[in-house]
């Protein structure tokens, strides 16, 4: 449903490149359900903080609560110097505040890899950051800010030398920040987070997340 983006044929890598589903959340099943489950190969582990269930039809509901996803394989969470993209759908409860969707980063600005969250401070828009081996982060914000209980589609994704951030398949407009050229992402964190932008429940989504699939470049 949300492959991975080869936006330009023409520049495909040399030698050519696999892509692998390292994670894939499919929150189903019925109303009050805790039963999530990776439908990826490696079927990773999972901690549950607080009581995030699955409501509405529309996915797992979090508020203040979370889920850590623990890397199965070592290796398998760090994204290097290759192309990755996350994507999933998502619906935001309320509007306010710092929410995070899904993350790698230690609370209180500590250590940091990645992040996908809607920012107070730029309109409650969506943010992709990542962390350059290089010093410094490459981010992306999306021009349309997600609305209050609408189902909304995100991918998030490195391709070649930029991030690149699409919410409702329309791509961010402004590349300014994005750079982030042949330097790695930091594997600073090697668990990922769902429903919080830091690891201790820190800027908690209030809202839902129906799937999250991530998928990376295997040379």
């Amino acid at each position: 449903m949300f492959p991975l983006a080869l936006l330009n044929a023409s520049s495909s890598p040399s030698p050519p490149v696999d892509y692998d589903i390292v994670l894939w959340l499919k929150f189903e099943g019925a109303n009050g359900s805790t039963a999530f489950t990776d439908s990826s190969s490696y079927n990773a582990s999972f901690t549950r903080v607080g009581n995030p269930t699955i409501q509405d039809n529309s996915g797992a509901f979090f508020s203040g609560d979370h889920i850590k996803a623990d890397q199965p394989v070592a290796g398998l969470y760090e994204w290097g110097d290759g192309d990755f993209e996350i994507s999933g759908e998502f619906k935001l409860a309320s509007i306010g505040g710092y929410q995070g969707i899904v993350g790698q980063r230690a609370t209180g600005g500590g250590a940091f890899t990645m992040s996908v969250y809607v920012d107070a401070d730029f309109g409650s828009k969506l943010v992709f950051v990542v962390a350059k081996s290089s010093g410094g982060n490459a981010t992306v914000i999306h021009q349309t800010p997600p609305t209050v209980n609408t189902m909304h589609t995100f991918r998030a994704l490195r391709n070649g030398d930029y991030i690149e951030l699409y919410l409702d398949n329309v791509k961010n407009d402004d590349d300014t920040y994005a750079f982030i050229g042949s330097a790695s992402v930091v594997a600073n964190i090697t668990e990922i987070q769902v429903g919080v932008l830091g690891s201790v429940s820190a800027y908690p989504l209030n809202g839902y997340v129906k799937e999250l699939k991530i998928t990376k470049a295997v040379v």
